[in-house]
């Protein structure tokens, strides 16, 4: 979550000058957007400009008005901020890549982990002092389908690979001889490779071409023992679809980080179901990764 600190801090590293500091009422008026519900950015002009003025409402009331040329965010996804004054403007806009990448494919692992070794139902009979032996899966040879190919995409290949799983990618395009996926199919084989996965990944960024990219029939095409993990963007799947694949047994399980509404709203019936890991995204956040 950006606070107004990190922005001024944001605002001192990639070099933003602040032009003025006033109060509301002085502020150049333009129509605000938002953005993790902590602050609001959006061109004071209605017309894009080279090197455009932005407002930063800050949650004291206090409005900064910054020239800017380039700005940082802290997240991997820019989607969230691809407003169009932003996007017709000069402004360079740049993402932490690279920063979450292990974090999050350990994030990965650690679920994997927990759905083959059952660990969520022994917490469940632990909490209840229920005694029941159960046999659990083995990892190696478990079949792994990482849709979204970019750098978090292939450190999760590479670490899943390394623990003995079968680890393919969707792409854009489809490319042989990788080095960290078995193999690489494009976009269109999407619903013949979820037959054949195990665990299926969503990790790919947020555009037009990839919103709703797993519905009912992305679903029911997966085997009903399979798992789905989704660490990209909530609105890459149709929410309601995938709770009734939960519910109906169409697929085995899912872990979420993402969602179409965050906070998950207390009466998403996601959260009552015993086949589902909820966690509030989280995945790529570890101590220290603010430094």
């Amino acid at each position: 979550m950006m606070t107004a600190g990190r922005i001024a801090l944001l605002a001192t590293i990639i070099g933003l000058v602040p032009a003025l500091l006033v109060p509301p009422a002085a502020a150049q008026q333009g129509t605000l957007g938002q953005w993790h519900n902590t602050f609001q950015i959006d061109n004071a002009e209605e017309r894009p400009l080279l090197n455009p003025i932005f407002t930063v409402l800050l949650k004291d009331g206090r409005v900064l008005c910054l020239h800017i040329t380039k700005f940082q965010v802290p997240p991997v996804g820019v989607d969230a901020l691809l407003f169009p004054a932003l996007v017709q403007s000069g402004v360079v806009l740049t993402n932490s890549r690279g920063v979450f990448d292990r974090a999050m494919a350990e994030y990965v692992l650690g679920l994997v982990i927990g759905f083959a070794k059952r660990l969520p139902e022994t917490v469940r009979m632990q909490a209840q002092r229920h005694w029941e032996h159960r046999l659990t899966e083995r990892l190696a040879g478990a079949r792994v389908l990482v849709v979204g190919t970019g750098s978090i995409g292939r450190e999760i290949a590479r670490l899943l690979g390394a623990a003995g799983l079968v680890v393919e990618g969707i792409g854009r395009t489809a490319r042989a001889g990788d080095g960290d996926f078995v193999a690489i199919h494009a976009c269109q084989a999407l619903d013949e490779r979820l037959a054949e996965a195990d665990y299926v990944i969503a990790i790919a960024p947020l555009t037009e071409a990839t919103r709703g990219l797993f519905g009912a029939a992305q679903f029911r095409a997966m085997k009903p023992t399979a798992r789905f993990i989704n660490l990209g963007r909530g609105a890459l799947a149709d929410e309601a679809a995938l709770v009734r694949a939960l519910a109906a047994g169409d697929i085995a399980g899912a872990a979420l980080d993402v969602f179409e509404t965050e906070p998950l709203p207390a009466t998403s019936p996601l959260w009552a179901m015993d086949n589902v890991v909820v966690s509030p995204h989280m995945s790529g956040d570890y101590h220290g990764h603010y430094q």
